[in-house]
């Protein structure tokens, strides 16, 4: 899959298990958790699927919308919005990893989901769709991992096995030290990326590990000083950045230089725009005090589901044979319409894809799947202290 066109990836990082940790509210008590936190793991997977609506494959809203029309700057406005969402994911994988344990079996479980869905869904369309899938094809949907089937996925892998390691460098910091060290990775990262004019600088544009790591690390300080927590209005920041956003793509699409320069400059995730959103949105979603039973029911059932919503509608089978270019009707419709639409378009598609996880999740209980990660947690921690064991001092 073109790596531009898939985003993702669940919010309390993959990796931070639902059930088991509590999150603290910004300045808030330890005993209560955070559901501001589990709110805006929801609404960036709701962010993640907008962005697929908007510019999946060549016939997206966005490539087919003309320059000076009203449809071409809202598109760019929803666009640019929900461009933060996977930034903000892994600031949340940091805001909360750093407090929680570290366990292989929370990695273990969701490799079995996504396994559970690269094979599945493999199979399904070998079934349905005779000639979609080659040989070679169900064989790499065995290894989700090593081919790549989603790349977020891959990338905390690999990041995953370094956060204890992050963790202890972040409880080493002084506040100070901590704000500093939040500051040089935006301003390396992201600002000096972005001048550079070469996205893949150091971070390949945001599409890895080494990005990954530094938000984590920017997430896990924010988090353990409670940095910036004294931030007014937030939420105004957050939308201020998205119109400024707007703004310079717009201004910049009528300036005459190389097309698609201004998209480099905007629309990619070490963006300093892109960094200040997700930066502004966890704030805000942090600081939220939610009180109606009803909200916080609805956001306890649906924030569990968010990575496999990920998983089952950016998969490349359902991609390239079921929703390419599927919505680019959209751009025919008046600007109100057509973000209705998309908007509309996007939660139905996060509501079908959570209800077809929450099936996954009664036969994962059934399986017993969380109690095999955690017996197969107890083989690699043998493991492990047998290979430590094995090489001399």
């Amino acid at each position: 899959m073109n790596r531009r066109k898939e985003v993702t990836a669940d919010a309390a990082g993959p990796g931070v298990d639902n059930s088991a940790p509590l999150v603290l509210p910004m300045g808030g008590p330890v005993h209560s958790r955070n559901y501001g936190i589990d709110f805006l793991r929801c609404l960036s997977m709701f962010f993640v699927v907008l962005l697929h609506v908007l510019k999946w494959g060549e016939a997206g809203n966005l490539a087919n919308n003309t320059l000076g029309t009203p449809n071409y700057a809202v598109s760019w406005f929803l666009e640019l919005s929900a461009f933060c969402a996977v930034n903000s994911f892994a600031l949340i994988t940091g805001y909360v990893g750093v407090r929680v344990p570290h366990r292989i079996s929370r990695f273990i479980n969701l490799w079995f989901q996504v396994f559970f869905y690269t094979v599945g869904i493999t199979f399904l369309f070998k079934w349905l769709m005779p000639g979609s899938v080659n040989l070679k094809g169900m064989f790499q949907a065995f290894f989700p991992v090593l081919r790549m089937a989603y790349w977020y996925f891959t990338a905390y892998a690999v990041l995953f096995f370094f956060i204890p390691f992050l963790n202890t460098l972040i409880r080493s910091l002084g506040r100070e030290s901590a704000k500093w060290l939040c500051l040089l990775i935006f301003i390396i990262f992201s600002l000096l990326a972005t001048i550079s004019g070469n996205e893949d600088w150091l971070s390949h544009g945001g599409y890895s590990a080494i990005w990954l790591g530094c938000l984590y690390v920017a997430g896990g300080c924010i988090s353990h000083f409670q940095l910036w927590s004294t931030l007014k209005r937030p939420a105004f920041y957050y939308l201020l950045c998205c119109l400024l956003a707007t703004a310079g793509m717009l201004a910049w699409d009528y300036l005459p230089f190389r097309q698609g320069i201004s998209e480099k400059l905007f629309a990619v995730y070490t963006a300093p725009f892109c960094c200040l959103c997700s930066f502004f949105l966890l704030q805000a979603c942090a600081r939220m005090r939610i009180t109606s039973r009803a909200a916080i029911r609805l956001i306890s059932l649906l924030a569990p589901f968010s990575f496999a919503v990920y998983l089952i509608h950016s998969n490349p089978l359902v991609w390239h044979h079921v929703m390419k270019g599927r919505f680019a009707v959209l751009q025919d419709s008046p600007w109100y319409i057509m973000a209705a639409g998309a908007l509309g378009i996007s939660l139905g598609i996060y509501l079908a894809c959570s209800m077809i996880d929450s099936v996954r999740s009664v036969l994962f209980r059934l399986l017993h799947i969380r109690e095999l990660s955690v017996k197969l947690e107890a083989v690699l921690s043998k493991l492990k202290q047998w290979i430590l064991r094995s090489i001399p001092s």
